[in-house]
């Protein structure tokens, strides 16, 4: 693939709605890697818009609810934006969401890009202003797979994906040690197929949104959900968190589940008794839809990128099978 082909046809805004670009320590990493993709896309030709309070700082959050708010809003208006990018994620951009003008930014639709946090605004601007948002690279991302913005161009060109696990990945840094995931996974005794549209995202942010007015309708969902760690042991919060999608009604919806690869340190717990295989297992006993894991979607690279809304088919025999129809 070449980035050049996709020149003129995307015009990047760049927002910043979650974590700072500067860490405690006064680390500008993070600053650094943002401004490499920017740089990188700038020289390709494309135009590139920078939202004005990006690379400020407001303790661990990127700026004030009022300057992201702003920035977003001002995105949305701006006619030389079609494509919205966040430069990294973090946690609190579902601090935003009730301040948002759903109305405004219906009237003026831009695809929207994000993961991670990003994952509460994706599902709510999907939901509220029936715009399109992907679970997909954020700038930052660029230091770490330099074909994410090229896979991300194309798919929003050709709208079509089989998704495959790769043959290696990494996590974190560019030169960490690279893996090999293995082939997708799936639970025995389920439907062996199922058709919906895709939506999802991170798994803890996900559930940031349940019973709130911002939560898309999940019937007939393909959902794609993921894990990053954030507590001291992840496998018991990766459990409470299905069960609290489960007893939110969602798994009596959906069509399909499809749960992202583990991280390193969170694989490094698995044993015998405690494993992704037996939480999927438990949490959706009784259920009947395809349930596959191992899937290369979420804070690994590469990472699969998915248009929220997106019409999959999945399917476990004879073979896993995950693509757009």
């Amino acid at each position: 693939m070449s980035i050049d082909k996709h020149i003129g046809h995307f015009k990047i805004g760049v927002v910043s709605l979650s974590n700072s670009l500067y860490r405690k320590d006064g680390s500008d990493i993070l600053k650094q890697k943002v401004l490499s993709g920017i740089n990188f896309l700038t020289k390709a030709g494309f135009t590139i818009t920078v939202g004005k309070s990006v690379f400020n700082s407001c303790g661990y959050k990127a700026s004030s609810i009022k300057e992201r708010v702003e920035d977003l809003h001002q995105m949305f208006s701006n006619e030389k934006v079609n494509l919205i990018m966040n430069t990294v994620g973090g946690y609190n951009s579902n601090e935003i969401l009730e301040y948002l003008d759903f109305a405004h930014i219906q009237k003026h639709p831009k695809i929207f890009v994000g993961f991670s946090d990003i994952t509460t605004i994706n599902l709510a601007l999907y939901s509220k202003a029936q715009i399109e948002t992907v679970n997909g690279a954020h700038l930052s991302y660029f230091v770490h797979h330099n074909n994410a913005f090229d896979a991300l161009f194309d798919l929003l060109k050709n709208r079509h994906q089989s998704l495959t696990n790769p043959i290696y990945v990494w996590e974190n840094e560019a030169n960490a040690t690279l893996r090999q995931p293995g082939e997708i996974k799936y639970l025995e005794g389920k439907k062996e197929a199922g058709v919906g549209s895709a939506l999802g995202g991170n798994l803890s942010t996900f559930c940031l949104l349940l019973g709130t007015e911002y939560m898309p309708d999940l019937a007939d969902t393909i959902l794609f959900l993921e894990y990053d760690k954030e507590e001291a042991t992840s496998l018991p919060s990766i459990e409470r968190f299905l069960w609290q999608v489960r007893q939110n009604g969602i798994f009596k919806k959906i069509k399909a589940l499809i749960f992202g690869h583990l991280p390193k340190e969170v694989a490094g717990e698995e044993n015998e008794n405690d494993n992704i295989h037996r939480i999927l297992e438990q949490v959706t006993e009784g259920c009947d839809f395809p349930v596959l894991y191992n899937a290369c979607f979420g804070h690994i690279y590469p990472s699969w990128q998915i248009i929220n809304g997106t019409r999959y088919q999945v399917e476990t025999h004879p073979q896993c099978l995950i693509k757009t129809i």
